[in-house]
């Protein structure tokens, strides 16, 4: 028995989306604020040609393939969303492939992830430029951003000389001592503020010789915040075909008072998918999160939402995959946030609020990436030493990646951690007002204005349900 949300949208003369259901067309009435004039976002100017913008373009690239992989692998009907920060995952590479013999096949695997063709003293260099650019907190205005990276080692075994002056150097990593998970977590916990409170447990750090982290913590206030008075319980499709009542956000934005645009996916059987996206800045207009999803009628086939076109339904995983597509080939510095356009209507906004915590083993998807020679001895060479010889039977053993996110209406607060274990061995109101009614699985990014580098990339699957 099939299911259909219809609900067309006026998007330009010619175009029609649907994306609000039937059911909920009735006029319900939006809180209005003062929303922020676009204009106050083009305070961020675009860094095309940069180092750091250089860097996000490659860790952007990769992300995407990385996310790409651990999509194809998830059950969407199980747990609430997958999100992953590519940053983060580059920190960790980026302090893994300071410590493998130059010129090896785990350097050269790892370089083209971060670097391309980049030699390794100007990938350092890009990658602390990035990271330059990204930590600009403005506590003034509620925005909070840190990055914090770590080195942990056996007590039977030290850093060589060489390794740990690019690790404090180029990364500003804390040198600790491994003993106990415990105390990792106890690390971790403190540079996420508490959001992420364990990722390794006493088996990995009992086989691990040595481990580098990376945490990254995120907290920014909207710019145009949402009334929790507006909130209200609303049909959320599911992507198993259920449904729930989601703590559906309102907002109602003027002619010309949002970032909104439609974007246009990979064709699916020669049908372009269309993506309807919007940009919501937080303050201090540094970072914007970007919103958007597949739009046309749904329909439940077999236990599984599809996407109705001209030439019959598709799988809704596939086109939420070409809308995130769509979404990263938008990412660019000459794309920053004051170049998105305005939308040309008033726009009523519906979104929900979620709090999602994500975690994955990445050793399969890096090496299906072709990331494969660190889980083997041989080319970690240059990392440690024990009784002042070189450690060269080092191998990657894990690589472990989780993140936490919750949107509200007054914001968003984000973390994510990556630990490297590594062992001795591998295992205008001329338009009709837009209804973006964000009622099924989406796509949601943060985004670093400037530098068009996504610090969280992310698939929302199920929000916060709805309690009155």
């Amino acid at each position: 028995m099939a299911s259909r949300v219809c609900s067309a949208l006026a998007l330009a003369a010619m175009l029609l989306l649907a994306v609000q259901p039937a059911q909920c067309a009735s006029g319900r009435k939006l809180l209005q604020g003062e929303p922020v004039p676009i204009s106050d976002t083009t305070e961020q100017t675009p860094v095309e040609g940069s180092e750091s913008a250089a860097a996000a373009q490659a860790i952007n690239e990769f992300g995407d393939a990385l996310f790409e992989i651990l999509a194809s692998q998830a059950n969407p009907a199980e747990g609430g969303g997958q999100i992953i920060s590519p940053f983060s995952i580059a920190q960790a590479l980026g302090m893994l492939l300071n410590g493998v013999e130059p010129g090896s096949d785990s350097a050269e695997q790892i370089r083209s992830l971060l670097g391309g063709a980049l030699p390794l003293n100007e990938i350092n260099v890009a990658l602390g430029a990035l990271t330059d650019e990204l930590l600009q907190p403005n506590e003034e205005v509620g925005l909070r951003i840190s990055n914090a990276n770590s080195a942990w080692i056996k007590d039977s075994y030290t850093w060589q000389e060489a390794y740990q002056a690019a690790l404090q150097t180029y990364f500003n990593a804390t040198l600790e001592q491994l003993s106990t998970a415990q105390a990792v977590n106890d690390w971790v916990s403190e540079a996420t503020r508490g959001k992420i409170t364990e990722i390794v447990n006493d088996d990995i750090v009992q086989q691990a010789v040595l481990m580098l982290v990376n945490a990254v913590y995120f907290k920014g206030q909207w710019a145009n915040q949402f009334d929790k008075e507006a909130t209200k319980g609303e049909t959320f499709n599911l992507a198993d075909g259920k449904t729930l009542q989601a703590a559906m956000m309102a907002q109602k934005f003027d002619q010309g008072r949002l970032q909104y645009q439609v974007l246009e996916g990979a064709a699916m059987d020669g049908v372009p998918i269309q993506c309807p996206a919007v940009r919501l800045p937080y303050n201090g207009f540094t970072y914007s999160a970007i919103v958007s999803m597949p739009a046309g009628n749904l329909t439940v086939d077999n236990g599984q939402v599809a996407l109705e076109t001209e030439v019959g339904a598709i799988p809704y995983a596939e086109a939420l995959n070409a809308c995130r597509q769509a979404v990263s080939a938008s990412l660019s510095p000459s794309m920053a946030g004051g170049n998105w356009p305005a939308a040309d209507s008033p726009v009523n906004l519906y979104l929900p609020r979620f709090e999602i915590e994500f975690s994955a083993n990445l050793n399969e998807a890096l090496q299906a990436l072709n990331v494969t020679a660190p889980f083997v001895p041989g080319d970690l060479t240059q990392m440690a030493e024990m009784d002042g010889q070189p450690a060269t039977d080092l191998a990657v053993s894990d690589v472990i990646h989780k993140t936490y996110e919750k949107v509200d209406e007054l914001g968003t607060e984000a973390a994510a951690v990556t630990v490297i274990a590594v062992g001795t061995s591998a295992p205008v109101e001329t338009n009709p007002p837009i209804d973006l009614r964000f009622d099924r699985p989406f796509v949601f990014d943060i985004v670093h204005d400037a530098t068009g580098l996504a610090l969280f990339i992310g698939d929302i699957y199920k929000p916060e349900e709805w309690t009155a």
